[in-house]
């Protein structure tokens, strides 16, 4: 009996297959379930290193309690007020700027070491000009000068014999006038200027070497002009005279800048209103004669010597003369032969 069932167990056995487990592919799940794990941890860690590197390369800004600090809307920013302390130091800055342009000369001097007077002839009526005349003294570091109230031919007419304009003669008159008070209160010598006249770069040196010249003549000069227009140099031609910046002169036309000598001064004063030379004036009659053209007549009689490069031009503007409309003007600005 135990035979016959042992033998009907065995064929049991061969009928109903033993169910096999396998551990192959559990072991290649979990290998993949790690190998993903891994993968995603690398991957995070590798997004938060670039987060972290993006933010060094990127700081946010932080207020000074080490928060960020608030956004301020457009429209906010657009009607924020400057604060009063924003507006001092706008304004402190634009003085700072202005400062920076302007560069006053290491020195000033003194045009009355000079001169026992220096004057500049203005009008009333052109205040304007005489306010650019003091901003380039100051420019130039000089001092010394007063203003001579100019005589307004519109207010002070000329004779009949005059044909010149009334600008004109109020130019001649101020200078006549200038004189007569020199001699009245008997001026070893005076410099004058018109409001229109321009000084040269480095005036004052230039200025100081020819005076030093001019106190080797022992007084022997007349007039000395600073700037002006040589005329009719084909026949008269201006030469050195004795020192190496000076010249000696035959007819030089313009009076923006020149001084006289108290031994001519008598004779100047006759001379710029003699009438039978403005009468009988032989040249353009379109252009009658001015101050400058009598005393271009005086210059070949008396000592007249002038910078041999100009210290002194005419500044562009409206003049007082001619009513026209003018350029700079440096007549020979390098040299009186150029």
């Amino acid at each position: 009996m135990d035979k016959t069932t042992n033998i009907k167990k065995e064929e049991e056995r061969k009928i109903t297959p033993t169910k096999k487990t396998s551990t192959k592919p559990v072991a290649t799940k979990r290998a993949a379930t790690k190998k993903a794990t891994s993968k995603k941890a690398t991957s995070k860690k590798a997004t938060s290193k670039k987060a972290a590197t993006k933010k060094q390369a990127n700081p946010k800004p932080t207020s000074g309690n080490g928060n960020p600090p608030k956004e301020e809307s457009l429209d906010s920013k657009e009607i924020r007020k400057p604060s009063e302390k924003e507006k001092v130091e706008k304004v402190k800055n634009n003085k700072e700027v202005s400062v920076k342009k302007f560069e006053p000369p290491s020195q000033t001097l003194n045009l009355l070491d000079y001169f026992d007077k220096v004057y500049c002839i203005n009008l009333d009526s052109r205040p304007e000009r005489w306010e650019l005349f003091e901003k380039r003294m100051h420019e130039n570091g000089l001092e010394g000068c007063v203003r001579f109230q100019a005589v307004d031919g519109n207010k002070c007419p000329a004779p009949a014999w005059w044909r010149s304009g009334d600008g004109a003669w109020g130019c001649m008159s101020s200078h006549l006038r200038i004189c007569q008070n020199a001699l009245m209160e008997g001026l070893e010598n005076y410099l004058v200027f018109e409001d229109d006249v321009v000084f040269r770069k480095d005036f004052i040196f230039h200025f100081s070497q020819i005076m030093k010249e001019i106190s080797t003549l022992n007084n022997n000069w007349d007039m000395f002009y600073l700037g002006g227009q040589h005329l009719y140099v084909e026949s008269a031609r201006p030469y050195p005279f004795k020192t190496p910046n000076l010249l000696k002169c035959y007819n030089i036309n313009r009076t923006h800048a020149f001084a006289l000598n108290k031994r001519v001064m008598r004779k100047f004063s006759q001379h710029i209103v003699h009438a039978p030379d403005y009468i009988n004036w032989q040249g353009d009659p379109a252009w009658p004669p001015h101050i400058d053209h009598q005393l271009g007549i005086l210059h070949p009689q008396i000592v007249t010597i002038a910078a041999k490069d100009w210290l002194c031009g005419q500044s562009a503007g409206t003049s007082n003369v001619s009513n026209q409309q003018l350029p700079e003007h440096w007549w020979h600005d390098k040299g009186w032969n150029s």
